[in-house]
C-alpha cells in the first residue's frame, strides 16, 4: 500500500464518520444545539462542514509535517481541509458583519458601542487571509511535487 491509498483510507473513514453523526439525526433536516440560553440551528450540510473541516486539519497536519509536506495525497487533503475550514471562518465574519450592522449603535460619545464585535470580525478577516495563504502556499508545494514526479523519465 502506497502513502496515496493510506491517505485516501484515512479521509474516507472521517467522512464516514461525519456522514453517521450527520445521519443520526434521522427525521431532522435540522440540527439544534444548546448552550446555556441561546440555541444555534445548523443544517446538515453545514454540520458536515464543521465536522469534517476541522477533523481533516487535525488528521493531515502532523502526518503532512512528518512527511515534510512530500506526499501529495496528504497535501491534497490538506488543502481540503483547509479550504472547508476558510469557509467556516468566511462565514462566521458574514455573520458577524450582518449583526453588526443590525445593532450599529454609538454611544453618548459617538464612539461605536460594539467595538469588541469589530475587533473580532477584524481578527477573525485576518484568520481567513493566513488559512488562504497557507492553501496556496501548499498548492504551490503540491503542484511543484507532482511535476517533479511526472518529469522523470521512467524506467
Amino acid at each position: 500500500m502506497n502513502r496515496n491509498s493510506i491517505d485516501l483510507i484515512i479521509f474516507l473513514s472521517l467522512v464516514f464518520i461525519a456522514v453517521a453523526i450527520s445521519l443520526s439525526v434521522v427525521n431532522q433536516t435540522t440540527v439544534e444545539i444548546q448552550m446555556h440560553d441561546t440555541y444555534f440551528v445548523i443544517d446538515r450540510l453545514a454540520l458536515m462542514v464543521l465536522l469534517i473541516g476541522p477533523l481533516t486539519v487535525l488528521t493531515f497536519f502532523p502526518i503532512a509535517a512528518i512527511r515534510k509536506f512530500n506526499s501529495i495525497g496528504t497535501n491534497v487533503a490538506l488543502i481540503f481541509g483547509l479550504v472547508l475550514i476558510a469557509v467556516i471562518c468566511y462565514s462566521i465574519v458574514e455573520l458577524q458583519s450582518s449583526y453588526l450592522s443590525q445593532t450599529d449603535l454609538s454611544d453618548e460619545q459617538g464612539q461605536p458601542a460594539d467595538l469588541s464585535t469589530r475587533q473580532l470580525i477584524n481578527a477573525t478577516r485576518g484568520i481567513l487571509a493566513v488559512i488562504g495563504f497557507a492553501a496556496l502556499v501548499l498548492i504551490f508545494r503540491t503542484v511543484s511535487i507532482w511535476r517533479e514526479t511526472h518529469s522523470r523519465p521512467s524506467l
